[in-house]
């Protein structure tokens, strides 16, 4: 049975919802308590969770039913793909703003500013000049927070390219398909 009905601009609302989530740990990245943390996270899960049930809905419906199982491998496999490349490219910015921030006093060992230069981690687990960790942690937070940011764009704007792209049917008319 085909569904009636478009769920694009659900997908849209929700991915900004998702947007919503990721502003919201740039907002709450230096705060002490863990609630305003806790509570984006929860957003985010919200908004990328019933966003890719959507999604996964709308591919598996469009097709015919014998082809709702390739139809559902092929948006699996293009969830994970993406899922590695927002990894891979929001890993990037996050690394690259936290070296970028990374403004450690002159006189600084050089040895210690090698490992903070690394990670935070291993600066935390390595580094004794607390100076060192302080300008690691500052410069983590920041980078975290410019990470947020960029992502919640990201995500913003692929809801908009979605929106306008993704065809609308007017009629209610929906997977129907003819015959190959």
């Amino acid at each position: 049975m085909r569904r009636t009905g478009n769920s694009c601009p659900q997908m849209v609302v929700i991915a900004f919802v998702g947007a919503l989530g990721l502003v919201g740990i740039g907002l709450t990245v230096s705060q002490a308590s863990f609630w305003g943390l806790g509570v984006s996270l929860a957003v985010i899960g919200l908004g990328i969770g019933v966003a890719m049930t959507l999604s996964t809905d709308a591919v598996v419906s469009a097709v015919p039913k014998e082809r709702a199982g390739a139809a559902s491998s092929i948006s699996e496999t293009a969830y994970e793909l993406g899922v590695a490349l927002g990894i891979a490219v929001l890993g990037s910015v996050q690394l690259a703003v936290y070296r970028a921030q990374l403004d450690l006093p002159a006189g600084t060992d050089p040895a210690d500013a090698a490992v903070a230069d690394q990670s935070l981690a291993v600066t935390v687990n390595t580094v004794t000049d607390p100076v060192v960790v302080e300008h690691a942690q500052t410069a983590f937070s920041t980078a975290v927070q410019t990470t947020s940011f960029v992502a919640a764009a990201v995500l913003a704007l692929s809801a908009v390219v979605a929106w306008r792209v993704i065809p609308s049917p007017r009629d209610g008319k929906v997977g129907t398909h003819e015959a190959h």
